[in-house]
């Protein structure tokens, strides 16, 4: 089945457990050919989205207009650095691998600058949940999110000189 399946993976080939259940779900559930080809493009779109969300948070008072521009430009360079575009988006083991934790990192950056705005516990508890995701997809971003988590915990504590306890469950998380 499905999960004994999750288990054998994680336990005989390595830690990927997020990547390895979605290509596990992508071959119980295509029937055909279309979704394979879907795929790219849902993932152009969350990527365009996550930058997007990015973008606005970080630039709180940013028109929408150059907030478009900036997103744009900053895909394009994200693409023009890319050793293989063909290889990062339509080989799919390698998109699941690697476009979908840079996109939750995304994500997740959004998530911790909205934590740290309002300390609200959703946006923990979110933080929570995408950091378990991206940890189980690729180990590169992985370190990102934890040096990124450290960064902002020592941060916090320099500038308020006290511990953001948000930050530190999250960080003690991953």
């Amino acid at each position: 089945g499905f999960w004994n399946a999750q288990i054998s993976w994680y336990v005989e080939r390595g830690g990927r457990y997020f990547s390895i259940a979605l290509l596990s779900l992508y071959t119980v559930f295509s029937k055909s050919f279309l979704i394979y080809k879907l795929i790219p493009i849902i993932l152009f779109g969350l990527l365009f989205y996550s930058n997007y969300s990015l973008i606005r948070l970080s630039f709180g008072n940013m028109y929408k207009r150059a907030a478009l521009i900036l997103t744009m430009c900053v895909i394009v360079v994200y693409l023009l650095i890319m050793p293989s575009i063909t290889q990062g988006f339509y080989w799919l083991s390698g998109s699941i691998t690697y476009q979908v934790p840079n996109i939750l990192t995304l994500f997740l950056f959004g998530f911790i600058i909205k934590l740290l705005d309002s300390n609200k516990k959703k946006y923990l508890l979110l933080s929570i949940l995408f950091s378990f995701f991206i940890i189980g997809s690729n180990e590169l971003s992985m370190l990102y999110i934890i040096y990124f988590t450290g960064v902002i915990l020592i941060y916090q504590y320099v500038k308020c000189e006290k511990i953001n306890y948000s930050i530190l469950i999250l960080l003690l998380f991953e």
